[in-house]
């Protein structure tokens, strides 16, 4: 059977101090920015995700304390379309240039586009 599992790499700031030795539940929000496959050479895979965390919340005994996500929308837009192609099974940095150069192409039809949809 193959194995999976993550790495979370990176750090979230939070609005209030957490309790030392206590244990919390927490709902994370990540890019998963690399995939390293190993082959066990017993006809299965391990499969080690690296996800950087990108806000989340931290469950504690007094309620839920947010956390505050820092990443430049930039980079939140590079996610999505990198995530994009890689469902769609195409090459990730290619999809990317290509899409943002239409993007950047198309800006003010988009930007009108927005408007109607926000309407």
């Amino acid at each position: 059977m193959n194995s999976y599992t993550i790495q979370i790499l990176g750090q979230a700031e939070i609005p209030q101090s957490l309790e030392l030795g206590k244990t919390y539940e927490i709902k994370l929000t990540s890019d998963c920015v690399a995939i390293t496959k190993t082959d066990e050479q017993d006809g299965t895979f391990t499969f080690k995700h690296k996800l950087k965390g990108l806000a989340g919340e931290i469950l504690g005994e007094k309620g839920t304390v947010k956390t505050i996500d820092k990443k430049h929308q930039s980079q939140k837009l590079r996610g999505q379309l990198w995530a994009i192609a890689n469902q769609a099974g195409v090459n990730e940095e290619e999809f990317y240039e290509q899409t943002m150069i239409k993007i950047r192409h198309y800006l003010p039809e988009i930007l009108a586009l927005i408007k109607t949809l926000e309407k």
